[in-house]
């Protein structure tokens, strides 16, 4: 009999699709295909944006909220330090396209280009974890109750 789905699975899955669309940018950043496919690696940035601002959407209203008026002070508290910290990743992802906001401009600086993506994958990469390991876990133990 299959489990029952989690009440985060559709973050969980939105997850995996950020790390792919990810690692499909990823197979780009080198100076030889930037200096073709920097156009595509642009508009792939820009689809990584776009799909992390749903992502974002979805989870400031469905969960967040639900968290941060909970009745058990430590959860409000874990909820409030992990939504804390969202906001500079975001900012991050924006000053990044803002830096390189055209096939042209990743043209002439391939190196800085890819030294700056690897840093938000970094940090994106490192959000997710967090997600995957305390907040979801998290959402779906309460669900459970």
């Amino acid at each position: 009999m299959p489990e029952p789905s989690r009440p985060t699975e559709k973050f969980r899955r939105q997850h995996q699709d950020l790390l792919d669309l990810a690692a499909e940018i990823g197979g780009h950043l080198t100076p030889a295909r930037l200096a073709g496919e920097a156009g595509e690696v642009r508009r792939l940035f820009a689809q990584l944006a776009g799909r992390l601002n749903v992502h974002a959407r979805m989870e400031n209203q469905a969960l967040y909220p639900r968290l941060l008026a909970h009745p058990e002070a430590e959860i409000r508290e874990h909820a409030a330090a992990l939504f804390g910290e969202v906001g500079g990743i975001y900012d991050a992802l924006g000053a990044f396209l803002q830096a390189w906001p055209t096939a042209a401009a990743i043209e002439a600086a391939p190196g800085d280009f890819i030294r700056q993506a690897m840093r938000v994958f970094r940090l994106l990469g490192k959000r997710m974890l967090r997600e995957e390991a305390e907040l979801y876990p998290l959402v779906d133990r309460l669900d459970a109750a």
